[in-house]
């Protein structure tokens, strides 16, 4: 499907919308925009001096403790 045959649907179905709607709308294309830039933020190369600094042992632990306590619901607990 082409460029203009998308914003033709899109313009199409804007105009059967209320202004409100439309505001949503407009949020929501905003956001989609906002996702499809490049993350900002700094390079890992500074973390690279934590490498090491857990033990396996220890990582593993952590990981267990993840798996198993993590993936649980408590339904009792809302």
């Amino acid at each position: 499907m082409g460029v203009r045959s998308v914003r033709d649907k899109l313009l199409k179905h804007l105009e059967k919308l209320s202004a409100e709607q439309q505001e949503r709308l407009l949020a929501f294309a905003r956001s989609l925009s906002r996702t499809t830039d490049p993350p900002r933020g700094r390079s890992g190369k500074g973390l690279v001096s934590f490498a090491g600094a857990i033990e396996k042992h220890e990582m593993e632990a952590i990981a267990n403790a993840i798996q198993e306590d993590c993936e649980r619901t408590d339904a009792s607990a809302w």
